[in-house]
């Protein structure tokens, strides 16, 4: 796993950080699945992007290389305690809503969430995914959903 790695790159530029922070940062690396465990103990997983093939080995070696640069190119501080949580979140949000561009993974996204629900008869759900595909711009995931008669209800974290 990388955030053994991405965790030393946080506390390496970030010092001031708690371990117990430093984990809540690292569990923004969702390729492992399992980010809400912590919350959702008994929740049935559904990959979402099972059918991905754009992703060679080398960009999952780097993804935590790369997750930590976009985090220090947000201009806090080695020493930026206070706040640092909500500038980071600004920061990244700021981003996020600036390339919130469609693709077909969100259509990906939404069909295997509808087909899901229809095989297991589902009540409800819960959807960790970035915010980009949360947006309720057109053809995002989560418009694609309320478009099909699902409601949403988005936290962002």
């Amino acid at each position: 796993m990388q955030r053994t790695y991405f965790s030393q790159l946080l506390k390496g530029e970030w010092n001031f950080l708690t371990d117990e922070e430093i984990g809540d940062i690292t569990l923004s690396m969702g390729y492992e699945g399992d980010c809400h465990l912590g919350v959702f103990k008994e929740c049935n997983i559904v990959w979402l992007d099972h059918s991905r093939v754009d992703v060679n080995q080398k960009s999952l070696d780097n993804f935590s290389t790369k997750r930590f640069d976009i985090l220090k190119n947000s201009g806090l501080k080695k020493n930026d305690k206070d706040g640092f949580f909500k500038k980071l979140s600004q920061y990244i949000r700021g981003l996020e809503d600036n390339n919130a561009v469609p693709s077909n993974r969100d259509a990906k996204f939404a069909n295997t969430i509808i087909e899901y629900v229809k095989q297991n008869n589902c009540s409800s759900g819960i959807v960790v995914v970035g915010s980009n595909h949360a947006s309720n711009k057109d053809s995002m995931m989560r418009y694609l959903l309320e478009q099909e008669g699902y409601d949403c209800f988005v936290k962002l974290l």
